[in-house]
């Protein structure tokens, strides 16, 4: 079975846990011994799936990235049974304008997450 590459992000310090502390927090979290303490666990942690491809430097991109084409900023969204970039500031969503990351991965390049930077979908 392939491993699934997770960044665990903590809403309560508002920052990613640092990569050795990641599988305590995972084990933590799968290995809850109530429901309330599954409940407060799942409140406190953001768990963002790898997509499974790199932008055009290298950087795993992953659900939850600010990504960036030259011209315009999208934030890489699951959709259906894969990952799309939805336009940072889009007023509906459009499915005949939508741009699937498997086409396009090549062409864009991470800036941030839209956890840690959210105002960079502001500009």
């Amino acid at each position: 079975m392939e491993n699934i590459k997770v960044r665990v992000f903590d809403k309560y310090i508002n920052k990613f846990i640092e990569h050795r502390q990641k599988d305590k927090t995972i084990k933590k979290c799968f290995g809850f011994t109530s429901r309330k303490e599954m409940i407060l666990l799942q409140d406190q942690f953001l768990f963002l799936l790898y997509t499974g491809v790199n932008d055009k430097n290298g950087t795993e991109i992953y659900d939850g990235d600010v990504v960036w084409d030259g011209k315009n900023k999208y934030i890489v969204s699951r959709y259906l049974s894969g990952y799309i970039l939805d336009k940072a500031k889009k007023v509906a969503y459009q499915p005949n304008n939508t741009i699937w990351l498997s086409d396009y991965y090549y062409c864009v390049e991470v800036i941030d997450s839209t956890y840690t930077n959210p105002e960079l979908l502001e500009a």
